[in-house]
């Protein structure tokens, strides 16, 4: 006769009223709805660690309850920053190329 199969593990912890209503006056003092954003250096992860409740359920029930992070603005920054980068290492590639084609040109007349 075949064993039962075994009950699954839900890796949440167990969800009591109080972890529940800590994770909402956290959200409720440190996420600016209008914005999207957190204050005070808080994030989804921070409030996670704080009330013991894992980072997807977190994120879940701010999404859910306040609303979806905004992007962060130095997202844009880093990415228009990385393509002024590439730029300037295109442009001084460039440069190098046709300075070694320069000296092996002035080498051949040695």
């Amino acid at each position: 006769m075949a064993e039962p199969a075994p009950k699954a593990i839900n890796a949440e912890p167990p969800m009591t009223m109080s972890m529940y209503r800590t994770l909402f006056g956290l959200l409720d003092d440190y996420f600016i709805v209008d914005k999207g954003t957190y204050r005070d250096g808080h994030s989804d992860a921070s409030l996670a660690k704080e009330t013991g409740l894992s980072l997807v359920f977190v994120k879940q029930v701010r999404a859910d309850e306040y609303g979806p992070l905004a992007p962060n603005p130095a997202g844009a920054e880093i990415e228009k920053l990385q393509q002024e980068m590439a730029g300037l290492v295109d442009l001084v590639t460039g440069e190098i190329k046709r300075m070694n084609a320069e000296i092996t040109l002035l080498k051949k007349k040695l």
